[in-house]
């Protein structure tokens, strides 16, 4: 956890191994606009209108994340509008936040640490495999930032105009939508 910009004291084990629940890499998406026929040809509905979703704007593209599929992930990796992001959701606060994952160049991918700091969710950045010198940084998902490891200090861009609405407020004002697709073994 060294070198780090808090206190380790702060940082304290959930309980659950790292990648406990894994981060979800987006499968593509669907319009909006056929989630009602999508949901007629299921035996349970994906996305209702009381569905509260995280809804992501950025040059022009939008798109829906069930905060249902990211109550088992806790981290979205997409790319929307040509921009690599991480959606994160921390359920011990119902925090919702959107980074662009590009740091230095890089596109970082994240997982869940099994770590907590002020009951929210700590994600740790994938290095790659086989490079015994690369070490993980951990990162406050609420913050952005990366609190503990090489990398710390260093923070995240959040995406701008990101929400927290149901399904139905969504697509009304958003009715070019796309809504991200779940793995089907889910």
């Amino acid at each position: 956890l060294e070198p780090a910009v808090v206190a380790i004291g702060e940082i304290v084990a959930s309980g659950q191994p790292r990648d406990f629940l894994p981060a979800f890499r987006s499968l593509g998406s669907m319009p909006g606009s056929d989630m009602e026929a999508f949901n007629a040809r299921k035996r349970r509905k994906y996305v209702v209108s009381g569905d509260r979703v995280i809804g992501v704007t950025i040059g022009g593209e939008s798109r829906a994340y069930p905060i249902t599929l990211l109550s088992g992930h806790e981290i979205a990796l997409d790319e929307l509008g040509g921009v690599p992001i991480a959606v994160t959701y921390s359920p011990l606060g119902d925090s919702v936040a959107v980074y662009d994952r590009r740091v230095d160049g890089k596109t970082l991918d994240f997982g869940v640490s099994g770590l907590l700091r002020n009951a929210n969710l700590l994600m740790y950045d994938v290095v790659p495999e086989g490079d015994p010198a690369a070490r993980p940084s951990l990162w406050s998902q609420y913050e952005g930032r990366a609190i503990a490891g090489p990398l710390a200090g260093r923070e995240l861009a959040r995406v701008p105009g990101t929400c927290v609405t149901t399904w139905a407020d969504w697509f009304a004002t958003h009715p070019e939508t796309t809504v991200t697709l779940r793995d089907e073994g889910q």
